[in-house]
């Protein structure tokens, strides 16, 4: 009897059985970027403190994106995974070294983050003391400024909580209090913030993906899924309104509260990220809402 069971379980999956659609492998696309470089930082074993979990999952995917759909030269971009504060200020200094001031530097990062009771914002090394977060922290503000001097545009993208929640709901630092962190102004169109959430809530994993839910969903903006977004009009371009827009819409629905960060002047929504005609379709509706009750 429990051998039909069993067989009978095999034939006749769950109908409540939920597969997202995948955002691996990237779309290659035609067009390069060569004069543009990139930096993509995967922090999930955390030595003192909870593990960032999917972080290396996240980046290793970025990644994919950043050679194959924005084209980018393999010279020109640095993968980090488990870095400390001096191999990714290293990475930084390198990859903006020579970078034109008509090209863009991509900063993504994946892993845990601080608020301090300033309200600034800090990046956490792999190698970070519980009892004192900010002894080897990077802040924000003083990063983009490092480099962006030659007039070049940065685009930072961090998936980490800036909260004391990980991803895996545990607290990541034993605080008496925690800091709110301020506002994004996101007014130097030449300086884009772009943060899985602007205030301090935990930042989720989707665990059916093995993914950050803001990487997850920036990913499929990139194959295509935000194509549209703004206008209802497919014309075969995202544009990084268009990728800001379909994240934060999609959060929402998919029940999550959080607030990701979307530079508002025109400027900035308009820049192209990717071209193409093949242009994946993202999932609808129905999908979305089996995905978020799953």
């Amino acid at each position: 009897m429990m051998y039909i069971l069993l067989l009978l379980l095999c034939w006749f999956p769950s109908a409540y059985a939920v597969t997202p659609p995948e955002i691996s492998p990237a779309l290659l696309a035609k067009q390069k970027y060569g004069k543009d470089a990139a930096v993509i930082i995967g922090n999930e074993n955390y030595h003192r403190i909870p593990q960032a979990v999917y972080a290396q999952n996240d980046a290793n995917a970025v990644l994919d994106f950043v050679k194959s759909t924005r084209r980018i030269p393999s010279w020109k971009t640095t993968h980090l995974t488990n870095s400390t504060k001096k191999e990714i200020n290293s990475a930084l200094h390198k990859q903006s070294k020579y970078i034109s001031k008509n090209a863009t530097l991509w900063i993504y990062f994946a892993g845990q983050g601080y608020t301090d009771r300033d309200g600034n914002r800090y990046l956490l090394p792999i190698d970070t003391p519980p009892d004192d977060p900010l002894a080897n922290a990077i802040e924000l503000n003083e990063m983009m400024a490092s480099v962006s001097k030659r007039g070049n545009r940065v685009i930072l993208i961090v998936d980490a909580s800036f909260g004391n929640i990980g991803r895996d709901g545990l607290e990541v630092l034993d605080l008496k209090k925690n800091h709110m962190p301020y506002d994004i102004v996101n007014n130097d169109p030449k300086q884009i913030f772009w943060l899985a959430d602007t205030r301090d809530l935990s930042n989720p994993n989707f665990a059916m993906a093995q993914h950050g839910l803001f990487t997850y969903l920036f990913l499929g903006a990139m194959k295509g899924w935000a194509d549209g977004e703004l206008d209802n009009q497919q014309d075969g371009i995202i544009t990084i309104g268009e990728a800001q827009s379909y994240v934060a819409h999609k959060m929402f629905q998919l029940g999550t509260p959080l607030t990701p960060s979307i530079f508002p002047s025109e400027e900035v929504q308009s820049i192209e990220i990717h071209k193409a005609p093949n242009l994946e379709i993202g999932p609808n509706d129905a999908l979305l809402e089996q995905i978020s009750i799953a």
